[in-house]
């Protein structure tokens, strides 16, 4: 279940700038890796959201050179540290207030961000999502998977982040998405296990984190 929690984003802002392991995360680049499978095929401009140090920019950029990407951040250091030639534009601040156009984007992509954005204002972010994003434009999300078998037999947990306070089952995320307009979502897996079984094996429970593609009619 998702955290029942009075975090705000001041919280939100003072745990991530403490938080180090994203730079180290081995998966990190693997996962921007997978949103270029999905990303819609005609796609050209993507928001991606929580974009760190610019490492899954990077990724993107490689993959397919001809994208014209934007990139927000809450932690303007991090934005400071993007290398030049990545991003067309950057913005420190919350996803909760993008300042971007209506139906600006053909994709949105963010990477592990779902945990990290309080209960209360999710919901605001999807609205923001679903307004920047052009009709037909995906929203692309992994987040950790509370199913996993790793959080099961306690050799992973996702709870003792204190940046985590908002850990979502796959339905209820699929709902959020659904209640903010989004339609046709799909669930993959994603995570290291991916490596070894791709993202579509039967088990669910052996990914450590999963992806939801979901659709702007």
């Amino acid at each position: 279940m998702s955290f029942s929690t009075n975090t705000t984003l001041n919280d939100t802002l003072r745990f991530n700038q403490n938080q180090v392991w994203s730079e180290t995360d081995s998966f990190a680049l693997e996962r921007y890796a997978q949103f270029t499978q999905y990303l819609p095929q005609q796609a050209l401009s993507v928001l991606d959201v929580g974009c760190n140090t610019g490492r899954g920019g990077q990724v993107l950029k490689q993959k397919k050179p001809h994208l014209k990407l934007w990139g927000i951040d809450m932690v303007e250091d991090r934005i400071r540290r993007i290398p030049g030639g990545v991003y067309e534009h950057l913005v420190a601040g919350s996803a909760t207030s993008i300042p971007a156009e209506d139906n600006s984007f053909c994709a949105i992509v963010a990477g592990e961000l779902v945990e990290h954005i309080p209960v209360a204002v999710f919901p605001t972010m999807l609205s923001e999502f679903y307004r920047v994003l052009k009709p037909g434009g995906r929203v692309l999300l992994t987040t950790p998977n509370p199913k996993s078998y790793l959080v099961y037999l306690r050799k992973h947990s996702i709870y003792a982040d204190p940046s985590h306070v908002n850990i979502m089952h796959q339905k209820q995320l699929v709902d959020q998405l659904t209640k903010a307009g989004f339609v046709s979502t799909s669930v993959m897996g994603s995570g290291k296990v991916s490596r070894h079984l791709g993202d579509r094996f039967p088990l669910f429970n052996v990914y450590g984190s999963y992806l939801t593609i979901s659709q702007k009619q």
